[in-house]
């Protein structure tokens, strides 16, 4: 799950605009609006980041629902328009702006998701992308409805695979999908697919998000946030040694990743609170019972910030391996030491704590393990 703005990857529907240029000689956004059937008086404009929303500025709604904001900013922003101060975030009206950026929105409050701005050719890039992401989050969620149905703690193991498996199916056909979207568009919606889309976006999608967008976004905030993250990947290089890892297990005792040397190991990072590191847990649960004896372990570095929950679902969910945890959430040192901002996360090392395999998960996993083991 992303760490950043993860509260929206699931329930995200909603359409936005504009796009990121030089603000010299620029005179100022201006972003005109009118919302029918609304009882708010005054409208915010939020700005999005890695780290959530902040307020920039409020405008007042007149009697007639019009609204104006105006202003500067240095360097194109992903923002979002917000009638309530409690708006959940599928009603928010997400744009981008810069200092040229000159558009207007109409829309009913009602059906808000239907609203219309003018004003822009990245306006119609970013619906395409969302109206394109849509159709993988419904199916996401009619996942999640079929899982619920069945108690954590008694799934067969038949349905447990087939909702696996058809979830390992939508995650790549939207990878397939954002990917021809990036490969056909250089526009700066591509970073929201980087930073705020995806649960766990590939490296290659990512690298060529970041090459094509550095020539003309060098000095965005989102572009070098990416631009820092592919570096600092680079540096968990495969068949380096891997980071060492020392904190305290489900009792509270240091546990070291270094004395698992001997075995071929899976760090895994996941989380109680993580959904698609619950779903992928009965698949890594029948790795594990298949090829523990045949010497491999897995260690589990869980972001949780409390230990009863992250004690249920390592219960709930039969993890029977190593576990630890510094109970620190996304401040985690195992997290920062590996780079870990986006969940589930996995490194493979080999016996002698070589690093072997980056984010193999699913099918690549399994495929992996029987090239070690063997069938």
């Amino acid at each position: 799950m992303k760490r950043v703005l993860s509260s929206i990857v699931i329930i995200l529907s909603i359409y936005s605009c504009n796009m990121g240029r030089s603000t010299r000689g620029a005179d100022g956004y201006h972003i005109s609006g009118k919302v029918t059937n609304c009882t708010a008086k005054t409208v915010l404009l939020d700005e999005l980041s890695t780290e959530g929303f902040s307020t920039l500025d409020t405008a007042v709604i007149d009697s007639k629902g019009g609204f104006v904001f105006k202003g500067i900013t240095k360097e194109p922003l992903f923002c979002a328009l917000r009638f309530d101060a409690n708006m959940p975030n599928e009603k928010r009206v997400f744009i981008v702006i810069d200092s040229n950026t000159k558009i207007k929105m109409e829309a009913d409050y009602k059906v808000l998701e239907n609203y219309k701005i003018k004003g822009s050719k990245d306006c119609d890039l970013l619906q395409d992308l969302f109206a394109i992401n849509k159709i993988f989050e419904e199916k996401l969620k009619s996942l999640d409805e079929k899982f619920s149905a069945y108690d954590p703690k008694n799934v067969p193991d038949s349905i447990a695979k087939a909702i696996r498996k058809e979830y390992e199916i939508i995650l790549k056909e939207q990878e397939t999908s954002i990917d021809q979207f990036v490969t056909k568009n250089d526009g700066f919606t591509n970073y929201f697919a980087a930073l705020f889309m995806m649960q766990s976006p590939p490296i290659p999608l990512l690298q060529k998000i970041d090459e094509k967008g550095m020539k003309k976004y060098a000095n965005s905030k989102y572009a070098i946030i990416l631009n820092d993250f592919l570096s600092k990947k680079r540096t968990i290089e495969i068949n380096s040694i891997a980071p060492e890892i020392t904190l305290n297990d489900i009792n509270d005792k240091p546990l070291s990743l270094s004395s698992l040397r001997g075995q071929y190991v899976l760090i895994d990072f996941w989380a109680s609170w993580c959904g698609p590191c619950r779903r992928e847990n009965p698949a890594n649960v029948e790795l594990y019972n298949k090829y523990h004896s045949k010497g491999f372990e897995v260690f589990g570095v869980s972001l949780d910030d409390n230990k009863d929950k992250w004690m249920n679902a390592i219960n709930a969910d039969k993890l029977i391996w190593k576990h630890v945890s510094d109970l620190a959430k996304w401040e985690s040192t195992a997290a920062k030491a590996y780079n870990v901002t986006s969940i589930p996360q996995t490194f493979l090392l080999d016996k002698e704590g070589k690093v072997i395999a980056a984010g193999l998960r699913g099918e690549e996993l399994k495929e992996k393990l029987e090239e070690l083991f063997g069938k």
